[in-house]
């Protein structure tokens, strides 16, 4: 569960929407992260398994961890919303439960603010055999449209 904690700084989720564990890597453009699809559980169905669109809700988090490490250290994350996904080919229909996942997110054009796109990749963490893969397109306001915040 610390992992969790540490991701909820950076995503604006908590458990069971947040299913994400840690991030694995990151730099300017690019984020990868670890997950495993017993966080699932909101999905999952009876013998354990997650249907494959799990993926783009992944890719997505992923996106919103990376936004928060490249802005500026303090506050709070800002809400951003997925527009859409372009491409977004999913090569497992459903996700088998136990399995450690990669997501790695890439952008590809746009900035901290305004629309976004990435590369998405999920991969199982042991075979590294690709599970899903595509773009994803996100808008993040340039403030905050929450002013609690």
């Amino acid at each position: 569960m610390a992992e969790h904690a540490a991701l909820r700084e950076l995503v604006p989720h908590a458990p069971p929407m947040l299913w994400l564990r840690r991030v694995v890597a990151h730099d300017g453009d690019s984020t990868e992260c670890e997950a495993c699809t017993d966080d699932l559980a909101l999905l999952r169905d009876a013998r354990g398994f997650a249907p494959g669109y799990a993926a783009l809700e992944l890719a997505a988090q992923c996106v919103a961890a990376h936004a928060r490490l490249v802005a500026a250290r303090g506050g709070s994350p800002r809400i951003g919303l997925l527009l859409g996904a372009r491409r977004f080919e999913l090569r497992a229909a459903r996700l088998a439960p136990g399995r450690l996942l990669r997501v790695r997110v890439r952008r590809v054009w746009g900035g901290e603010t305004g629309p976004v796109s990435f590369d998405a990749e999920l991969r199982d963490a042991a075979s590294a055999e690709v599970l899903a893969a595509g773009r994803i397109s996100c808008f993040t306001p340039s403030s905050d449209p929450d002013p609690t915040r």
